[in-house]
């Protein structure tokens, strides 16, 4: 997470054939939970995994940007 920023969100896992093996969309959607900051971010990786595997340490990435600017 971001050290001081309260932050709510979701983890998520989309299933879909290619090929006709299943495969996974990772995504991670979520908010700074402050007034001073109101960032919402969405993050997708097409055929990554598990969200919280690939999609929820980016969105951590863009939110700590987003709160130190």
């Amino acid at each position: 997470g971001v050290s001081g920023v309260p932050i709510c969100g979701k983890t998520g896992t989309a299933e879909f054939i290619e090929d006709g093996q299943v495969k996974n969309h990772s995504w991670f959607v979520g908010f700074i939970d402050d007034n001073s900051k109101p960032y919402a971010v969405a993050v997708i990786f097409e055929g990554a995994g598990f969200g919280s595997r690939y999609a929820a340490p980016m969105a951590g990435k863009i939110f700590g940007y987003l709160a130190s600017h």
